[in-house]
Formats: C-alpha cells, sequence, structure tokens
C-alpha cells in the first residue's frame, strides 16, 4: 500500500469515527432531552409521539390556555442532520396551531442553528427559516435528501476534512443558504407526519366549545376549517358567529360564510338586520354578495329601513339592485322611508332616478303628497331637457 492510499484509508476510518462520535453524542442526549425541553406558562398534555427518520422518537404536547381550551401545539425536536462528512444535532422547539400549521420555532441559547462550517444562523437566516417553514406546498416536498446537493459541484468545509457538493440550484430559494440539510429535514419534521397527527388529534377533541372557539378567532385558517366543520341541520345554533364572520373573515372566508347562512335564516328579523349592520364595513364585492342574497327576500321594516340608510356608502349599481329588493316589499313601505328614498331623485344616474321615480308615483294613491314630490322632479327633468 503506497502513502496516498493509505492516507485515503486512513481519511475514511476518522470520518466514520467522527460520525459514529457524533450519533452517540445524539442517543446519549435524546435520553435527557426531556431536561431541555423549552418551558411554558401553559397547562399541556402529551397528545401523540411520531418518529423521525423512523427510529427517533418525538412527543408532541397539546397547550391549553388560562381558560383551559386548546391553544396550539409544541414539540422539543432533538435530530441528526449530516452533511457528507459533517454532522451536528438539530435542537428546536417547534409549535402548530390546533390544525397542524407551523406557528413559531424557538432555539435554546447553547444550540443554536449553523450553516456548512458550522456557522451559526444571522438574523437574516432564522427569518428565512420561519418563512420556509410556513409553506406548505414548499418544492422541498417532492425531493429526496439524495436530490439536496448537485454533486458536479463541490466544496470543500474548512473545520473538517471534507468535500460536500453544492445545492441543488433549484432549491435555493426553499432553504438557508448553507443549510440545505437542516432545511429539509426541519421542513419534513414541521409539515409531515406531525402536522398530519395533529390534525387527526384536533378533529377527535372537535365539540361546540372548539367549534366556537374557531369561529371567533382572528386565524383564517380556523376561521374556513369551523364553517365547514358546522353541521348543517345545526347552522342556526353558530349563526352570529357565522354573520359575524361575514364582516371579519379573512381572505375568502365572508364569501363562504354567506353561504353558509341557510335561506330560512334570511327571512329572519334579526339575521337581516345583523347582516345590513356589516354593509358599511365590507368591501364593494361583499356588499355585492348580501345585495345579491337579498333579492326576492321578504324584509321587514325595520330591514328595509336599514338598508335605504345604507344607501350613502353604495355605489350607484348596487343602489339600483336593491330598488328591485325595496319594490318587492313595497307595501310594507311607509310615509318616512318613501320620503327617504325621494332623496335620491337628486341622483346624476338616469336608470336609478326612474327607478325611485316610478315606485314614488305608484305609491302616490297611498301617499298624496308624493304626488307633489314626483311633479316637481318631473318638472325639473322637463326644464333640464328643454334648456339642452
Amino acid at each position: 500500500m503506497n502513502s496516498f492510499e493509505f492516507n485515503k484509508e486512513s481519511f475514511k476510518i476518522t470520518s466514520i469515527i467522527f460520525r459514529v462520535s457524533v450519533l452517540l453524542v445524539f442517543f446519549l442526549l435524546c435520553g435527557s432531552c426531556v431536561l431541555h425541553k423549552k418551558k411554558v406558562s401553559f397547562r399541556s398534555e402529551k397528545a401523540f409521539t411520531v418518529y423521525l427518520k423512523d427510529s427517533i422518537p418525538m412527543s408532541v404536547d397539546l397547550m391549553f390556555d388560562d381558560s383551559n381550551k386548546p391553544l396550539k401545539y409544541y414539540a422539543h425536536i432533538f435530530a441528526p442532520v449530516c452533511e457528507e462528512k459533517i454532522c451536528y444535532p438539530l435542537v428546536v422547539d417547534v409549535s402548530w396551531d390546533l390544525l397542524g400549521n407551523f406557528d413559531e420555532y424557538s432555539l435554546p441559547i447553547d444550540s443554536p442553528l449553523t450553516k456548512f462550517d458550522h456557522e451559526v444562523f444571522n438574523k437574516e437566516d432564522v427569518d428565512k427559516m420561519h418563512k420556509i417553514l410556513s409553506d406548505k406546498s414548499s418544492v422541498l416536498k417532492f425531493y429526496s435528501s439524495q436530490d439536496l446537493v448537485d454533486s458536479s459541484e463541490t466544496k470543500k468545509s474548512s473545520v473538517v476534512d471534507a468535500i460536500t457538493g453544492a445545492t441543488n440550484k433549484t432549491l435555493q430559494s426553499s432553504i438557508v443558504s448553507g443549510a440545505v440539510h437542516s432545511s429539509y429535514l426541519l421542513w419534513h419534521i414541521v409539515n409531515g407526519a406531525a402536522a398530519d397527527s395533529i390534525l387527526q388529534h384536533t378533529e377527535s377533541l372537535l365539540n361546540d366549545s372548539m367549534l366556537t372557539q374557531m369561529l371567533e378567532s382572528n386565524n383564517y385558517h380556523y376561521q374556513y376549517y369551523a364553517l365547514g366543520k358546522i353541521p348543517k341541520d345545526r347552522i342556526s345554533d353558530f349563526l352570529p358567529a357565522v354573520i359575524r364572520l361575514v364582516g371579519t373573515g379573512k381572505e375568502y372566508v365572508p364569501y363562504f360564510a354567506i353561504e353558509k347562512i341557510p335561506e330560512e335564516a334570511w327571512m329572519s328579523s334579526e339575521t337581516q338586520q345583523s347582516i345590513l349592520n356589516l354593509l358599511n364595513q365590507v368591501d364593494f364585492k361583499i356588499q355585492n354578495q348580501v345585495i345579491n342574497k337579498l333579492k326576492d327576500k321578504r324584509l321587514t321594516e325595520a330591514a328595509l329601513d336599514k338598508l335605504i340608510s345604507n344607501f350613502g356608502i353604495l355605489k350607484p349599481s348596487q343602489i339600483i339592485k336593491s330598488l328591485d329588493t325595496i319594490i318587492t316589499n313595497q307595501d310594507i313601505l311607509d310615509y318616512n322611508l318613501l320620503l327617504k328614498l325621494a332623496c335620491l331623485l337628486g341622483n346624476p344616474n338616469a336608470e336609478l332616478t326612474e327607478k325611485v321615480y316610478d315606485l314614488l308615483k305608484s305609491q302616490s294613491k297611498n301617499f298624496p303628497d308624493l304626488e307633489k314630490i314626483t311633479e316637481k322632479y318631473k318638472k325639473g327633468t322637463s326644464s333640464t331637457q328643454e334648456e339642452k
């Protein structure tokens, strides 16, 4: 055996010893991982156990708030990360929401996340890792650990006598630079079996109290999930919370909430007024959804008053649609409501004013004073046309 072969063989043996040593330290420490768990101020109980890399147990706890309601899930992660000949333990505390969506992670002071050559994460790296872990649709889900590096490009470590492949270029935006294996492993721990088991565990605990808690939260994942879990024959039990989401729901939740309100509920005076009270809180699209839902509905006098009172914040096209609903209910219009509508005769939108004029004209037989208003409007219109 020449000197080159001897040195090569010695390097292999040294590398093997190094990796075995790291793993031995890991398994020795793992037995006392509970001692290093992040201290929390909430009551918690063990929910289930999942296995990392098919053999390393990770206990996931369910935490409760001061009212003893489920708050979130938590786990202390202690797993080995090996990049070629370089191995080190990954130590991190992770929490998820009640549906298995990543919440946050924190690091022990004495075990910071590191990159290639044991370079400690800076703030930018820490923030990027949070963003990576929050992305359930990351391309990392489609890659195996063998695909993470490009063996055709290499770089040498300055810490140990080893060479590693360069990061696969298609993954560079989906990992923390210099920490491809840590990014990959942690993403799969956070968004893999643990997340699925969390959702299953929450569903096993689901009850009216938890549904209400989710509906009343500011988490749109909770809002959408809870709306989908309310039985069709029990919507009325959760109706106030559902209506509230029309005005305060996040993302696409308000649209889903509107569709969850059953037809019979739209006939209730309380429901009508509750929803119409939201018109000045929601955007143009949600206003349209509400107005469309009211079409052909039998409204109460109080609801008609509320609808007309909101005309000041609506666009002409929305008022025209609303007038169709008002005309459907014109038999219960009183004089004061008709006077409010008469104020629209000065609107520059011709279709709108014509609709109001026709309505007032038809009601003049019940309220003679309306005849004077309509005649005055007609004369004014004729004079304007003559001037033109």
